[in-house]
Order: C-alpha cells, then sequence, then structure tokens
C-alpha cells in the first residue's frame, strides 16, 4: 500500500506543496519517496525596504528572526550601531515569537498523541501569548518591528507592566504540561524510543535548532554567537540525548519555559535609552550577513550590494521534514506514528490540518 503525506507550503523553508509517499508493508513504512523543492529564497536588485517587507512575509512563524538578521547584515554593511534600548526590545520580539513558534510545535505533537486535556491547554497558552502581542501593539506583525539600527516603536512603561503580569500565567501553563509529559504514562508509552534520530545522523543531515539539541547537539547562537542584548540575559542551554519523539517535545516546551524568562529578564532589566532606527539613505557596496538562533535553528542573511540596491538577499534557513530527515525518521516506522514523528519535528507547519496522510494505491 502507498499513502502520501502532505505539506502545505508555509514559510520560507517551504517553496511549495511537498509530499512525501511512503511504501507500506503491513503496517510498516518499508520507503519514502520526495516530492518537492526546499531551495533557499534569494531576491536580486532590491531596495533595503522592499528586502524588510519580503522578509515580513516570508518567515511565518520565523518572520521576525528573518528581518532580524537582515537588519543585522545591512548593519554590518553600513557600520550603523544598534541604539542601546533596541538591543532589549529584539530579544523581547524574539522570544515571543521563539514561544508562539514552538507552542504551536507542542499544540501539534499533542494533538497527534489525543491527549486532548493539554491540547487546551496549549490553545490557552496561544490566547495569551495573543494578547502579549496585543500589549505590544504589534496587530500580529512583529517583523515589522525590526529596522536597521533599531526598532520602530518602543515598549512602554504600561506595556512592559502589563507583560510583566502576564508572562507568570504562560509560564506556569508551560510547567503544567511539561509535568505531565514527563510523567504520565500514556505519553511515555508513545514517545520514548518513537522516531529516534542518533546524534551522529543529525549531524550529517546538518539539523539545526531543537530537532538538533534533541539529538545531543549544543549549537544555540544567543550563546555561542551572542547578538542584540543576549550577552546581558541569562540564555539556558536547553539539550537532551535521546533524540526521539519524547526528547523534541520536552526540548520546545523547555526552551518555551525558558523564553518566558528571557523575556521577563529583558522587560525587568532594559535601560532607558534610545531605541529608533530607520533606512539607511545610502548603501556602500560589499557584502556582509546577519545570523540568529531562529525558532527552528541558526537562520543567516548574506547580502551583497552594488552601492545603490541589494543586488541579492540570501536566507539560509534551518532544513525542514526533507527527504533526507523523512527516511531517517520513517522507514521502519509503524503506520500509525508516521503523522506524530512528522509533527515532532515542527516542519513549518502553521495547524495540524495541514499535515495529512492520504491512502493513495494499492501495490
Amino acid at each position: 500500500m502507498k499513502y502520501t503525506l502532505v505539506l502545505d507550503a508555509f514559510a520560507a523553508a517551504w517553496r511549495g506543496k511537498q509530499q512525501l509517499v511512503l511504501t507500506v508493508s503491513g503496517e510498516t513504512v518499508t520507503e519514502v519517496t520526495y516530492r518537492g523543492d526546499t531551495s533557499e529564497p534569494v531576491y536580486r536588485h532590491v531596495s533595503v525596504t522592499h528586502a524588510l517587507q519580503q522578509m515580513n512575509h516570508q518567515g511565518g512563524l520565523t518572520s521576525f528572526a528573518a528581518t532580524l538578521a537582515l537588519c543585522q547584515a545591512i548593519e554590518a554593511l553600513c557600520v550603523i550601531t544598534v541604539a542601546p534600548r533596541a538591543a532589549w526590545v529584539r530579544c523581547v520580539y524574539a522570544e515571543i515569537e521563539r514561544i508562539l513558534s514552538h507552542t504551536v510545535a507542542i499544540h501539534d505533537v499533542l494533538d497527534a498523541l489525543g491527549i486532548e486535556q493539554l491540547v487546551q491547554v496549549a490553545r490557552a497558552v496561544r490566547q495569551n501569548l495573543g494578547q502579549a502581542m496585543h500589549i505590544l501593539q504589534t496587530e500580529g506583525h512583529l517583523a515589522s518591528q525590526c529596522l536597521p539600527g533599531g526598532v520602530r516603536s518602543d515598549v512602554s512603561e504600561q506595556n512592559r507592566q502589563e507583560l510583566l503580569t502576564l508572562l507568570p500565567h504562560i509560564d506556569q501553563q508551560l510547567g503544567q504540561m511539561i509535568h505531565r509529559v514527563l510523567d504520565q504514562r500514556l505519553i511515555l508509552m508513545r514517545t520514548v524510543d518513537v522516531g529516534t534520530l542518533q546524534r551522529t545522523a543529525a549531524e550529517g543531515l546538518r539539523r539545526r535548532g531543537p530537532l538538533a539539541r534533541a539529538s545531543g547537539q549544543t549549537l544555540d547562537m544567543r550563546l555561542d554567537e551572542p547578538y542584540a542584548a543576549y550577552h546581558h540575559l541569562s540564555v539556558q542551554r536547553v539539550v537532551r540525548e535521546d533524540g526521539d519523539v519524547h526528547s523534541r517535545l520536552l526540548v520546545l516546551l523547555l526552551e518555551a519555559k525558558a523564553s518566558v524568562k528571557l523575556m521577563e529578564q529583558a522587560l525587568a532589566s532594559m535601560p532607558v535609552a534610545d531605541w529608533q532606527g530607520m533606512i539607511p539613505t545610502t548603501l556602500p557596496a560589499g557584502l556582509a550577513q546577519g545570523t540568529v538562533e531562529a525558532p527552528r535553528g541558526m537562520l543567516r542573511c548574506l547580502i551583497e550590494s552594488d552601492g545603490e540596491r541589494l543586488s541579492e538577499v540570501t536566507l539560509d534557513v534551518p532544513c525542514p521534514f526533507d527527504r533526507l530527515l523523512a527516511r531517517t525518521l520513517l522507514v521502519g516506522a509503524w503506520l500509525d506514528n508516521v503523522v506524530l514523528i512528522a509533527r515532532s519535528t515542527d516542519p513549518c507547519l502553521p495547524d495540524a490540518p495541514h499535515l495529512s496522510l492520504i491512502e493513495t494505491e494499492a501495490v
């Protein structure tokens, strides 16, 4: 029997609808065939304004990370110093985006497990995050808040206090889910030793972010090459060794909880100083890059300027659930675990209905 795992386009890493055709013998996957395209997004001969607009719409749940990487590249090219307070505000935006992205992935894994009580908690976290976004007055458009040299708007004292009141509720909800994931027998039975990605395989496949850190890798650009105000914050490196669905779910939960603490630190200690950013009026010719730790791992933006416009902008994004990873995780897996394993890799999808398994033909 053959089944098709359909992954709809959503974010920068997805360059069109993609499909994984699974050949199944009995209840076990024996072969995986990939259909699609994961070429890197490239933009040519664009103004800084247009490039920023593209980042705003390309990244999906990582749009702020993509825009921040572009701004850092422009700052390096033009030798622009980031306004002191803006470095802290950027961390606030980056971490709320990380919590939101991780919570979507957590929701989808819990939904695949059928743990409705925890699915409801994940939805409550997303509702509180929506309230936090409203407090920040982003109206869902985090990416537009980042400009070369600073940010578009400051976090007011009233908004800062409101966020510091709301964040402990999100922390408590995430802690509740972590406790259940660690102790609930049904979750352990369905996730431990399921969909395992060994560290050597993760390194060979050049995985990044939570997916890699759940397999024992340690790279986190916030710690290893700090940017914005991360060198002032207590960033926690979350690493698990087992590389299975349980490890991936736990890393997402622990990182989301740690991001709440980072937001609280940044909000409590940000200096009273300049924060404004602006579009540079001139560009020198040359090459530059900006690198950040996006929710799904290291994201790099490389730019080339001809002295008037950006002649080329390239995003090096964390690789999604591609053919090599799919073959590594799914060949030999039970058919009933396919969607669960795929969702646990956080494959750049907005919500669960966009990842579906369809019976296509008999073999």
